[in-house]
This record gives C-alpha cells, structure tokens and sequence, in this order.
C-alpha cells in the first residue's frame, strides 16, 4: 500500500494528506455516534490525541513519543 500512496502522491500533491484527514474525520465521526450495532462496527479502533504531541494514536502516548523518551532515557546525561 505504501508503494501505491507513494505513487499516488507523486501523480497528485497532496493525496496522502487527504487521506489522512479523511481516515481522522471518520474516526471524529465514529467517536460522536451511538453504541455500535454490528461485528464491523464494534472492530473498529477509536484515536485519541497522544498526551505529548497530540497525533492520533490508540495508546495514551504514540509510538513516536514512546520512543523518543525510551531514547532520552537512555542517554546519560
């Protein structure tokens, strides 16, 4: 999928971002409706803002900011 995305943005500027805004929307827009009905619908992953860069995730922190702190950890100081 990453190779047609790729593809997809070099044809047309822009394509991946309104991808992206597009995948957000839905899930704003499933966070706002009712208890799910069907099999699909209980499937689906709710986002959240992460708690340090506010990027959709599905944990409290991503897994960018994860492991950026993992990193600092590390580093003596």
């Amino acid at each position: 999928y990453k190779e047609v995305l790729n593809r997809l943005e070099t044809e047309s500027p822009g394509t991946k971002q309104y991808f992206y805004w597009g995948f957000l929307e839905k899930q704003r827009k499933q966070g706002a409706t009712s208890a799910p009905t069907t099999m699909a619908e209980k499937d689906q992953t709710i986002l959240h803002p992460c708690m340090s860069c506010g990027q959709p995730t599905t944990a409290e922190s991503c897994s960018y900011c994860k492991l950026m702190a993992r990193a600092k950890s590390a580093v003596p100081h």
